[in-house]
């Protein structure tokens, strides 16, 4: 027990130093114990190139502290602080027009009977910004003279996206079983179900004799709608 109470009053007189050392004597120098004077109404307490100022309009400035006088919402114009305009929020954009989603059907100006008319289609999936599967029947004149039908198919499920206001295109060339096809497709779609456009194709085909045909549809347009 003796050796025990001069570490506690070691402990305690090590505690009461440090508690000292922490504590302003009294009658110290004035410079020591004074703080940094709070700013005067109308003014903003901010530190401008390492050093405390308070900043009020009219003041002068450097353009080069420009940053800091911005975060504390001023501007420096002509050497003088002046109040920084507010800064205007950027509109928020409108949401991109959608295409309602579903199938559509339409005719073309081949069709010279529509209620006996081959009728095309088109799918349009969910979220109106894209489409899928479009197929259109179609007749082409042909030279030496020949009747041409077929049906111009994309590639089953593969979709594609919508322009900015709802178009789309398919064009370009394709060529398989001696047959090249030239295409130039473009059309819309509204927001109200509605479906227009136009269509150019030209085929180069040869037939199994060997003779070869150039057959062309001319310049057609379709229109439909929403099932």
């Amino acid at each position: 027990m003796r050796f025990l109470v001069p570490v506690l009053v070691a402990g305690m007189f090590a505690a009461f130093a440090t508690a000292l050392a922490t504590t302003p004597a009294r009658g110290g120098s004035p410079r020591q114990l004074a703080t940094a004077p709070a700013c005067k109404s109308g003014s903003v307490p901010a530190r401008i190139g390492g050093v405390r100022v308070c900043l009020r309009v009219g003041m002068k400035c450097r353009a080069r502290y420009e940053p800091g006088y911005n975060k504390k919402g001023f501007h420096c114009a002509n050497g003088r602080l002046r109040k920084r305009a507010p800064q205007t929020p950027p509109a928020t954009p409108p949401p991109p027009p959608q295409a309602l989603a579903g199938r559509y059907s339409f005719t073309t100006t081949q069709c010279a009977a529509p209620p006996l008319c081959n009728i095309g289609t088109v799918e349009v999936l969910p979220g109106g910004q894209s489409w899928t599967n479009f197929a259109m029947p179609y007749s082409a004149q042909c030279t030496p003279p020949h009747p041409y039908h077929d049906v111009l198919t994309t590639q089953r499920d593969m979709s594609f996206p919508l322009g900015p206001s709802l178009t789309f295109a398919v064009g370009g060339s394709v060529t398989g079983n001696n047959v090249t096809l030239t295409a130039d497709i473009n059309g819309r779609f509204d927001t109200a179900g509605g479906i227009s456009g136009t269509f150019d194709l030209h085929i180069s085909a040869n037939d199994r004799a060997g003779t070869h045909y150039e057959c062309d549809t001319g310049q057609q347009s379709f229109s439909g709608k929403l099932r």
